[in-house]
């Protein structure tokens, strides 16, 4: 028979293996225990001179706006033009704050042009912003990895039948 003393020692002994072998593949699972961190796809920002150019057109009822940007050196161009604005349904006016969202492929090109609806269309019935104040476009250009390369946001107002350069110094 065995003596009680040396039986002791041996599971204690075994305990201490077992909870250290434990912790050894609870460690190995789990990794190294520090969450990994995430890294933001950002390109090289453009110089100055490669900058775009912006210009927006607003029609003589001042509904719809063109978006112009020249000195495109980008694959991807995204916008939003964000501004207050009130609506006027029935005979009510909500002030709300909206804006639109636009942008597309624009590899190998240097130029690019969307009409947008400054308002909303629903089964062919348009309802047209009104009294458009606090606008800005924000503007991000991506390479062809998807990386940003410029991002900026440019105030602007809203008047019927003019250009606006939103880029000149």
């Amino acid at each position: 028979c065995m003596d009680p003393k040396g039986s002791w020692w041996i599971a204690v002994a075994a305990v201490v293996v077992l909870v250290v072998a434990g912790g050894i593949i609870y460690k190995s699972r789990q990794g190294s225990g520090a969450s990994p961190v995430p890294t933001a796809l950002v390109g090289q920002q453009l110089p100055v001179e490669k900058q775009p150019e912006i210009e927006l057109a607003f029609t003589q009822d001042g509904h719809e706006v063109t978006v112009n940007i020249t000195n495109l050196f980008a694959d991807q161009v995204e916008y939003n033009l964000i501004y207050e604005a009130t609506v006027t349904k029935g005979r009510e006016k909500t002030q709300i704050q909206t804006g639109v969202t636009g942008g597309g492929n624009v590899a190998g090109k240097s130029t690019y042009s969307e009409t947008q609806l400054l308002g909303s269309e629903s089964s062919g019935k348009r309802v047209y912003h009104e009294n458009i104040k606090n606008a800005a476009m924000e503007l991000t250009l991506r390479d062809a990895s998807g990386r940003s390369t410029f991002t900026a946001t440019y105030p602007f107002e809203v008047t019927a039948g003019t250009s606006v350069d939103l880029t000149s110094n």
